[in-house]
């Protein structure tokens, strides 16, 4: 076999790996942002059920406080209040939403549930946000269960398809 044969099916192989394990990537992070954000929601709950912080401060409190993958929604949320250029909370929280949505491997499902989560931000009493903030957490709960499932399911099965189809398109090339 020529080098650059050799060369050719290595990259053929290289990138099937790094698709497979791409893909598989996304199932292994899912549940992990859901926990975090189920953990962002609780800390939420407590810094407006308990210590009644303002809306922004708290945002920006439980984004200084949680883990990395989703301190960019309550953060992008806070600040968009903050500037003061006339945001409901709702419509900060669904801008910012919008944009961390793509850097995220969470599903179309768990985005909906944040999108609602949102619309009722700042619009209601304390209790009335608490009882949403249970609910929106209850609900990634569920998720995070089925995304732990799927995890199992498809994180091994994605890892070896990536190298396999690429090592059969190789045969099937030379």
């Amino acid at each position: 076999m020529s080098a650059l044969k050799l060369s050719g099916a290595l990259l053929i192989v290289l990138a099937g790996w790094f698709i497979g394990f791409s893909v598989a990537e996304k199932f292994r992070l899912r549940p992990v942002q859901l926990r975090s954000l189920q953990s962002g929601l609780l800390m939420l709950q407590t810094e407006i059920s308990y210590t009644a912080t303002p809306l922004p401060e708290a945002l920006s409190q439980v984004a200084e406080r949680c883990d990395l993958s989703v301190r960019e929604l309550f953060k992008g949320t806070a600040q968009k209040l903050m500037t003061r250029q006339g945001f409901t909370a709702a419509e900060a929280w669904n801008m910012t939403l919008k944009d961390w949505q793509l850097r995220v491997a969470l599903m179309p499902g768990d985005v909906n549930i944040l999108r609602h989560l949102g619309s009722v931000l700042g619009t209601s009493s304390r209790e009335e946000q608490e009882k949403h903030l249970l609910l929106a957490r209850e609900q990634l709960r569920q998720e995070e269960i089925k995304a732990e499932q799927e995890r199992n399911k498809n994180e091994t099965l994605w890892k070896y398809t990536g190298v396999l189809t690429s090592l059969l398109i190789v045969i099937i090339l030379y």
